[in-house]
């Protein structure tokens, strides 16, 4: 059943995934929408469903990059990974995920490394 209010994309973004129990781990999103995402993940490493994360994702739009750290809650598993709803954020998130949604060059399987300084974080 889906119970999605948005759109849905596939888009590959990769993000840092925070969980202050476990740290930090870097992953990639399958898909995107204006409630949460889907982040791809072999079984070890998924998060635990009814867990509430952190994630930090960049976004570029005209060639520029937006880094957004968001709170999120894990709602469910599946073979490939495991969702996400949005639990915490701004406004300038949500412009950042509309302008993804709506711009064909992020949605075309294009992923966006995240700067340097933001994955170090997750190799400490």
């Amino acid at each position: 059943m889906n119970h999605r209010h948005g759109q849905r994309k596939k888009m590959e973004l990769e993000l840092i995934v925070t969980n202050r129990e476990y740290g930090q781990c870097s992953a990639e999103t399958e898909n995107i929408s204006l409630d949460g995402l889907f982040i791809k993940s072999p079984p070890a490493a998924r998060q635990k469903k009814n867990t509430s994360i952190e994630l930090t994702v960049t976004f570029t739009h005209n060639n520029r990059q937006t880094h957004h750290t968001v709170s999120a809650f894990v709602i469910r598993h599946s073979q490939k990974g495991y969702a996400v709803i949005f639990s915490e954020y701004d406004r300038t998130f949500i412009t950042a995920i509309r302008q993804a949604l709506a711009t064909p060059a992020l949605t075309s399987g294009k992923v966006i490394p995240l700067p340097a300084s933001i994955q170090n974080k997750s190799a400490a």
